[in-house]
């Protein structure tokens, strides 16, 4: 209740600014505020791009020690989410940066970094900044330009950059062409920010973790707010939803019986509202719809193995599962819960509802998204790690970008039988 309450105020401040600006601004006048990309949780985003007229945020994708391509493909995508289809990034990154220690791209990244934020939705990329500041705090962010005025490299980079992306007409009009929605809810992530009961279900850890699991296959994810339209999607997965409440239930149900396939993650519905633990079976609220309850749990520093139709662990945190209408995907191979359902799935109409009974590892996460994308009919690349595929769609046209993150030249072979030989830090196109 408290951080409910705490984001609310933000909420409420930003929307007398907005009242006040609105009562001078004139018709074309267009009102935005810059996010800060998904490791924010304190606010609801959601919310607090309600009033705006369109998302803008900040993209620093070198600026923070562990970060890879898809913690910023999946800032990119959920800033997106609140007000899809187009966002602007307000700053990107075009040097080096930080306070205490600065961090600098390599040879070749700003340019890879700027086609990762277009390829994401973005409409306007605003670089930060133009001329590196003599005092205060952010001395070390440097600009397009040193704080001497000279033109120097990255400028030349920056002008080199602006030529080539005036050239690609296709790039004018396109927009992300996803198939996956990935939910996310900040009230679920207000109540893990308390008692997240093992760190193995830290909200934002497996949010990525689900979305960077799928991203690896070159799958396109739109990250929505739960609430949100969601039946045009062919998969949608909830990783990490505490709080369930009846709307949220009612339309997965909905989207279940209309042909969807959905998944969803461990210690799903187990807090109301206000954080107390419901007088219901778990996973409250959607016990009919995944056809399972939770009859016991195990969490620790420890590991479970599966065996049946899936290969993985769950790491930290597994559910024993009693089957009450449903049937497994995979089971426990040890553990107190050897040969009991440990991943399940329910035929509802025309679609399938699967439970995940516990923190699953990488590897699970990568065998049941190819499994349940083969069903879906969703196309899936067998591409290196480091290797981001994107599906976009300009008109009636649809094209691949492809970008190689990776520090070496990169053979990525696509599903759409092309074969592409792709140097360190570059991006190229495929038609389809």
């Amino acid at each position: 209740d408290f951080r409910r309450f705490s984001s609310q105020s933000y909420v409420a401040y930003l929307r007398r600014q907005l009242d006040l600006l609105r009562a001078h601004a004139v018709a074309d006048q267009r009102i935005t505020h810059n996010l800060m990309g998904f490791g924010v949780g304190e606010v609801d985003y959601a919310a607090l791009t309600a009033g705006l007229d369109f998302v803008s945020w900040d993209n620093y994708p070198a600026g923070w020690p562990g970060t890879t391509w898809t913690h910023t493909a999946l800032a990119a995508d959920a800033m997106r989410g609140f007000k899809p289809p187009r966002v602007w990034v307000m700053e990107q990154q075009v040097g080096p940066l930080g306070w205490e220690y600065v961090r600098s791209p390599r040879r070749g990244q700003v340019r890879l970094f700027t086609y990762q934020a277009i390829a994401h939705g973005a409409d306007t990329v605003v670089f930060f900044r133009w001329r590196t500041a003599r005092f205060g705090t952010e001395q070390h962010w440097y600009g397009i330009l040193d704080a001497d005025g000279v033109v120097g490299r990255r400028y030349r980079d920056v002008e080199r950059l602006a030529a080539e992306l005036d050239e690609l007409a296709l790039l004018a009009d396109a927009v992300p062409d996803a198939e996956v929605a990935v939910l996310h809810d900040y009230d679920s992530r207000f109540a893990l920010q308390i008692q997240p009961a093992n760190a193995a279900l830290a909200h934002e850890a497996t949010v990525h973790r689900w979305y960077a699991a799928l991203r690896r296959l070159g799958v396109g994810a739109d990250v929505v707010p739960a609430g949100r339209d969601i039946s045009r999607y062919r998969l949608v997965v909830v990783p990490s939803m505490p709080i369930v409440d009846e709307h949220v239930a009612a339309q997965l149900s909905a989207y279940v019986e209309g042909g969807g396939t959905l998944v969803v993650g461990p210690r799903a519905g187990v807090r109301d509202v206000t954080g107390a633990i419901p007088n219901r079976r778990m996973p409250s609220g959607l016990v009919e719809l995944l056809g399972v309850e939770v009859v016991e749990i195990a969490s620790g520093d420890v590991s479970a193995g599966l065996q049946g139709g899936l290969t993985g662990t769950f790491d930290g945190w597994f559910e024993e599962l009693a089957v009450v209408d449903a049937t497994s995907l995979a089971t426990y191979a040890d553990g107190d819960f050897a040969d009991g359902a440990a991943v399940s799935e329910r035929r509802v109409g025309g679609g399938t509802a699967v439970y995940v009974g516990g923190a699953a590892g990488e590897e699970l996460l990568g065998s049941l998204f190819r499994t349940l994308c083969a069903r879906a009919e969703i196309t899936v690349h067998d591409v290196p790690g480091d290797v981001e595929v994107l599906c976009l769609r300009s008109g009636d046209e649809r094209f691949l970008m492809v970008l190689n993150h990776g520090e070496e030249e990169r053979r990525v072979n696509l599903a759409t039988g092309e074969t592409i030989a792709l140097p360190k830090f570059d991006v190229t196109f495929v038609r389809r």
